[in-house]
């Protein structure tokens, strides 16, 4: 599979992921359990059948849902998320915290959502070796006024 990605910012890379407005709502239907191909049709925002089947495979091929077969003829699947789909439930929380701060007239958050009710994500073991850090480069250059944000360019 060809490479995507517009560069290799760590969020850059994760909206190539997840910048669509489809995928982390199929995600949050997911998480009030398996559920076949017209549950999602039945789903608060309209969703077109052809995205929902693109969205569908792109969160099975990246191991965040499984597709299960219950029935042969013809053939039905139904969809439940993985492990490593339910370790962006906190991202969600964070994007649902915000709109509730922020937008106006939001709805409560969705069962599966709220800190009470999501399951815990596995942590990386204590063991995992913390990255490498880059050396600052040594130049002749006088130093510069300090930075005032994430946003100095």
């Amino acid at each position: 599979m060809p490479n995507t990605r517009r560069s290799d910012c760590p969020l850059s890379c994760f909206l190539d992921e997840w910048g669509d407005k489809w995928t982390f709502l199929i995600l949050r239907d997911l998480l009030s359990g398996p559920r076949k191909f017209s549950g999602f049709l039945e789903s608060a925002e309209p969703l077109p059948t052809n995205l929902l089947s693109n969205r569908l495979v792109k969160l099975v091929e990246g191991g965040y849902a499984i597709k299960i077969q219950y029935q042969e003829r013809p053939k039905r699947f139904e969809y439940e998320i993985t492990d490593k789909g339910r370790s962006l439930v906190p991202i969600m929380q964070a994007m649902i915290g915000w709109a509730e701060t922020h937008l106006d007239s939001v709805a409560a958050a969705p069962a599966g959502l709220t800190a009470v009710e999501a399951k815990p994500v596995k942590a990386k073991p204590a063991s995992a070796k913390p990255a490498a850090q880059k050396k600052p480069k040594q130049t002749n250059e006088t130093p510069t006024a300090p930075s005032q944000g994430a946003f100095d360019f």
